[in-house]
C-alpha cells in the first residue's frame, strides 16, 4: 500500500479541510514537473553518467560581470583523456549545458556559411599549452591551428548557421477584436500569433556564453610540468519542437529540426564575447555527445604525435604564469614596479 504523505497536517487545527484543499496534490505534482524543466535536466545528466564520472546538476560558477553574484548551469560534464601516464598530461572535454522544456516551437533562422574554417575561432579551450612555438620560425601557433581542426571540428564543416531565433505567444488583442466581430465565442480557428524575440532565452543563451568564456580559466596546475588543456561544448537541448528558417525571397522555407548550430554573443565590461553554441532535441542529444567525445579523442590523438614540442611549449607558459602569480601576490605596488 503507497503510504499516505502527513506532511503539513500540523496547518489543521479545526475541523476544517480547507488547508488541504489549497495544498497540491500528488497528481497535479507529477503533472507539472512532467511539464518543467527538471525532469529534462535529470535525464540529460542520465545520458552522461553513462559515459563519465563526472557530471554535476545546476553547476553555480562566478559573474564576471558581478562578483557578488554566479550563473547557474542545468548541467555540466567532463570527459577525460590520458595523454600520457608518466607526467600525467590530460585532455579533456567539458560540456555545459542549457535544458529548455519550451512550451511553444522556437525558430532559428539559418544562413549559408561562406567561410567555414573561420568557425576554429570559436573553439573554446584553456590550460597549457593554448599555443606552441614553431622550432624554425619561433612564431606561435595556436593549438587548434597546430591542429588543423578546422579541417574536421563539427563547427566547422556547418553548411548553415543560425544567428537569430524567435518564439510564438498568442495575440490577445487580435483574438478579442475578432471575437468582438464575431459576436460569438471564439474557436481554435480564431487563435492570433505573434512572434517574440525571446528576452528570457536570449539572456540565457549570454549566460552559457559567458560561463563557457570563463569556466575553464584556473583548470590546470602550474606546478605540474605536463600538459593540462580543456575544450569547452556549450549545448543547449530541448524538449519541444525546435525549427530551421530560410529566406527565399519573400517567402519562409521552414523544416523542423533536431540539430542546428548557433552564433551567440554576450558582453561582459565593454568586452563582446563571440560563441558557437549546439543546439539539440533530447532524442539528439546522445549522438552530440558521441561526436564530442570522438573530436576529444582525435585531439589527444595529434597531441601526442607532438608531444615533446607541446610538453616544452606548457612547462614554458605555466612558469610565466607562476612568476604572474607571484608578482600579483605581492601586492598592486609590486606589479606596478615589475612594468619598469
Amino acid at each position: 500500500m503507497t503510504p499516505q504523505c502527513t506532511a503539513g497536517r500540523h496547518i489543521r487545527k479545526s475541523g476544517s479541510r480547507d488547508a488541504y484543499d489549497n495544498l497540491i496534490s500528488a497528481d497535479e505534482i507529477k503533472t507539472t514537473l512532467s511539464t518543467s524543466g527538471y525532469l529534462l535536466e535529470g535525464r540529460i545528466a542520465q545520458v552522461l553518467q553513462g559515459r563519465t564520472a563526472y557530471v554535476e546538476l545546476n553547476r553555480f560558477n562566478p559573474d564576471p560581470r558581478d562578483q557578488g553574484k554566479s550563473i547557474e548551469i542545468d548541467v555540466w560534464g567532463q570527459f577525460p583523456e590520458p595523454i600520457d601516464q608518466t607526467r600525467s598530461s590530460v585532455v579533456a572535454a567539458e560540456v555545459l549545458i542549457e535544458c529548455k522544456n519550451n512550451s511553444q516551437p522556437i525558430v532559428f533562422f539559418l544562413k549559408s556559411q561562406s567561410d567555414r574554417g573561420s568557425n576554429e575561432n570559436h573553439i573554446k579551450y584553456s590550460g597549457f599549452p593554448k599555443s606552441s612555438a614553431d622550432p624554425d620560425t619561433q612564431y606561435h601557433v595556436p593549438l587548434h591551428q597546430l591542429l588543423a581542426m578546422k579541417d574536421w571540428h563539427h563547427y566547422c564543416r556547418a553548411p548553415e548557421i543560425a544567428t537569430q531565433f524567435c518564439g510564438f505567444t498568442r495575440d490577445q488583442a487580435a483574438e478579442e477584436q475578432k471575437k468582438q466581430e464575431k459576436k460569438q465565442k471564439s474557436t481554435r480557428q480564431d487563435w492570433c500569433w505573434k512572434a517574440e524575440s525571446m528576452e528570457h532565452y536570449s539572456k540565457s543563451f549570454s549566460n552559457l556564453c559567458i560561463v563557457t568564456e570563463w569556466a575553464s580559466s584556473g583548470i590546470a596546475d602550474v606546478h605540474q610540468q605536463n600538459i593540462q588543456l580543456q575544450f569547452s561544448y556549450p549545448i543547449i537541448v530541448f524538449q519541444g519542437p525546435f525549427y530551421e528558417a530560410r529566406l527565399n525571397g519573400g517567402e519562409v522555407d521552414l523544416r523542423c529540426s533536431n540539430r542546428l548550430q548557433l552564433h551567440h554573443s554576450a558582453s561582459v565590461n565593454g568586452q563582446v564575447i563571440h560563441t558557437q553554441i549546439d543546439v539539440v532535441s533530447e532524442p539528439a542529444f546522445p549522438a552530440l555527445i558521441e561526436v564530442i567525445i570522438e573530436e576529444l579523442r582525435q585531439i589527444a590523438s595529434g597531441i601526442r604525435k607532438q608531444e615533446s614540442r607541446l610538453l616544452n611549449s606548457a612547462v614554458d607558459q605555466k612558469r610565466v604564469a607562476l612568476e604572474r602569480q607571484v608578482i600579483s601576490s605581492l601586492g598592486p605596488s609590486r606589479e606596478r614596479d615589475d612594468l619598469y
